[in-house]
């Protein structure tokens, strides 16, 4: 048996690194690159994803890393289970447009749409069902506070609230005939409705009354998305507006475009995305800077999953983002400036076994009061489920730190107490045809600085030969 195939070390700068690696069957001549090679390397701020359709894409949300759903033109619904890599058509049976979705959990969606549409899954959208609308209203976006309460904002004011996961809604009075484009919760009762002429609504008992708060503009805000108590909406001519006390008061926030903005996901307390027209891509860690756009087409909609990280619920520092013509990206956390780097830090990645298993290792890891916001947690997703275990045949301690996540084996956090980190990946799906990408996270004790490297397209297939395919 061979024991290590390859290693590779990377500098922990935004990298994507497509790599084929042996364990299982790789006799089969049908995939484009022999396994055991390293075929590509290149520094990414943005993942280029295919969709398999070119009808407009308006709603994304993922429930984990690997499972996501869009919805779109024309009652477009696509489904992924594994980062996005693949998407595949459900039948939705509309031919309305849907605008938004949110999955529930890994089987029930809520999708909404023009003329009050609202469908609704509980079998992973093998079946769509209508659900009857109180309204014939265009319903623009949804949000859920937890498994079982969730909110629809759409035209001339229209919200709705559901008690029951979404399978009735009833009518709320919104005190505006304003067209709401978007509505986010703080909490379980303090949320926000952003739409028409800069109107921002806003409740702090569940939904039960609505007072208007001022935004401080008069433009279309089209997005909005709460971390905490902070939050940000963004809109028209670039317009960006944030909060910090859950939407009680607002201030503008100085933007580095004009383009309209469509859409906004605030992941962590230094990060957060805006999306919109002429593929126009935002990122915000100490201030909005532009991202080197891919596309000149518009960008709708961008969406994470949650993660729950010590004591915090935020989500994932990556985020898909939808667009015009069935585009689909994925946005990473690069650093935006000189002091905003990984600390000299490094990782990687050996090949251990024929049974599909990786260790990977963090190394020049040396957390110092000298260095500012140093790093203490590691955050290891899969685009599929993975196992972890100490590192094979290894005199040294294989795993510094406390497991601080686990759900459904997607993704993992942990507390960085040594200097050194290593930690076994084992994806549950195995063969030639099944594409696992691995992104770690090291970040600061308060998640505000974030060093970034994706493993992308890891095959697991035996028979390897070990070289470097130009």
């Amino acid at each position: 048996m061979q024991k290590i195939i390859k290693k590779v070390l990377f500098a922990l700068i935004p990298v994507v690194v497509i790599f084929l690696i042996g364990a299982g069957d790789c006799s089969q001549k049908n995939i484009k690159y022999r396994c055991g090679s390293v075929t590509r390397t290149a520094t990414n701020s943005k993942d280029t994803l295919y969709s398999g359709t070119t009808k407009d894409l308006f709603g994304v949300d993922f429930y984990s890393p690997g499972i996501g759903s869009i919805v779109g033109q024309s009652g477009t619904i696509l489904k992924t289970f594994n980062g996005g890599l693949n998407w595949s058509p459900q039948t939705s049976g509309t031919g309305m447009d849907l605008k938004d979705i949110r999955m529930l959990n890994k089987d029930t969606a809520v999708a909404v749409g023009k003329n009050g549409t609202i469908l609704r899954t509980s079998d992973k959208g093998i079946t769509w069902g209508v659900v009857t609308s109180p309204v014939p209203t265009d319903l623009n976006a949804i949000c859920f506070t937890n498994s079982v309460t969730g909110y629809i904002a759409g035209n001339s004011g229209v919200l709705l609230k559901s008690v029951n996961s979404g399978l009735t809604w009833v009518q709320l009075t919104s005190n505006t005939t304003k067209h709401l484009y978007d509505v986010d919760f703080s909490d379980a009762t303090t949320g926000c409705a952003a739409g028409e002429t800069g109107r921002i609504m806003r409740t702090t008992n569940a939904g039960a009354t609505w007072d208007t708060a001022s935004s401080t503009v008069s433009t279309d805000l089209y997005s909005i998305d709460f971390l905490d108590t902070r939050g940000i909406s963004v809109g028209a001519g670039g317009k960006i507006v944030s909060t910090t006390d859950a939407g009680a008061n607002w201030v503008g926030v100085a933007s580095p475009t004009t383009n309209n903005l469509r859409g906004v996901k605030y992941c962590l307390p230094k990060l957060a995305y805006a999306v919109g027209d002429n593929g126009t891509n935002l990122i915000f860690k100490t201030g909005w800077t532009i991202i080197p756009p891919v596309t000149t087409v518009d960008i709708y909609g961008i969406n994470s999953c949650r993660i729950n990280v010590g004591t915090n619920n935020y989500s994932l520092p990556s985020a898909h983002e939808i667009g015009k013509d069935g585009r689909v990206y994925i946005a990473n956390p690069i650093p935006t400036s000189s002091v905003d780097t990984c600390q000299n830090s490094a990782i990687s990645l050996e090949h251990q076994s024929t049974s599909c298993k990786w260790c990977a290792k963090v190394t020049g890891f040396t957390p110092s009061t000298t260095v500012p916001n140093p790093f203490t947690h590691l955050i290891v997703s899969c685009t599929i489920n993975f196992g972890y275990a100490a590192c094979e045949s290894s005199t040294e301690e294989m795993i510094y730190g406390e497991s601080l996540y686990d759900v459904d084996d997607v993704v993992m956090a942990y507390a960085m107490n040594g200097s050194n980190f290593k930690l076994q990946l084992s994806p549950t799906n195995s063969g030639p045809t099944n594409y696992n990408t691995f992104r770690f996270y090291l970040m600061s004790a308060d998640y505000e600085n974030v060093c970034y490297i994706e493993l992308d397209d890891i095959v697991c297939c035996a028979g390897c030969e070990n070289e470097i395919i130009e």
